[in-house]
């Protein structure tokens, strides 16, 4: 690693002799072998950049308000703004790899356009047009804010010419399908980052059990990762027309 160079390099020719004598599945299995080698190896490297690094020293005046509370008493859009730019410091600066960001959409201020109330009593429009028209414009901004962090972590340049975003994934999704009838059937979820394959709308008519996408996540993570709350398959990627 210290060279620049993967243990795999090392063992090539061997490994290419080896792979002659494979099935199929057998050959998918070794790929997915050396795929966990090298992101190890990478992670590796991207820890041992930081070993000696400084961590970047940050201007707190703008936090300030977070640390006292003062920021509570404001609406929740100026909060959900901070919130996302220390979410993406503390990615960039690996000093955390696990967030979970709840936003409490239903006992906050809003500033938004025809929004007057707390997001609750918008979500129980009854199929009232401006209700739902508010309700719209208040999941419109986190929808903003959401790509405003996918954009800060692909503009992100870590040390092997990826970006965070590459390594990182960005969830976003909702405890309910139907806020007006409390529905938790077909969840609506965004995934961004990693190496799963985006750019496509999935509907799985019910079909897959939610837990094989975070299943797939923890494969993701941990190859010898066996299931996930029950879930045993990974989530198919394939697009749904």
């Amino acid at each position: 690693l210290s060279n620049g160079k993967s243990i795999l390099d090392i063992i090539e020719d061997e490994a290419k002799s080896f792979e002659k004598g494979l099935s199929h599945r057998d050959k998918d299995k070794l790929d997915q072998y050396y795929t966990a080698i090298r992101s190890s190896e990478k992670s590796l490297q991207n820890q041992m950049y930081w070993v000696d690094k400084d961590k970047p020293k940050l201007d707190l005046k703008p936090y300030k308000k977070i640390m006292d509370g003062t920021m509570d008493k404001g609406t929740i859009d100026d909060q959900l703004k901070v919130w996302i730019d220390l979410i993406h410091l503390a990615l960039t600066t690996d000093s955390t790899r696990s967030i979970t960001l709840t936003i409490p959409t239903n006992l906050s201020i809003w500033n938004q356009p025809h929004v007057e109330k707390d997001a609750h009593y918008y979500s129980h429009h009854g199929k009232e047009e401006d209700k739902k028209e508010a309700f719209r414009s208040i999941e419109k901004y986190i929808v903003t804010q959401y790509s405003r962090l996918l954009k800060k972590l692909k503009e992100d340049t870590q040390l092997d010419g990826s970006s965070l975003l590459d390594s990182t994934i960005a969830v976003y999704a909702s405890g309910l399908s139907n806020g007006s009838t409390h529905s938790n059937s077909n969840l609506p979820l965004v995934v961004a980052g990693g190496n799963f394959q985006h750019g496509q709308h999935i509907d799985n008519g019910f079909k897959e059990s939610l837990n094989s996408l975070y299943y797939s996540f923890n494969k993701y993570f941990d190859p010898s990762a066996s299931s996930f709350n029950g879930a045993t398959k990974e989530h198919s990627w394939q697009e749904v027309s």
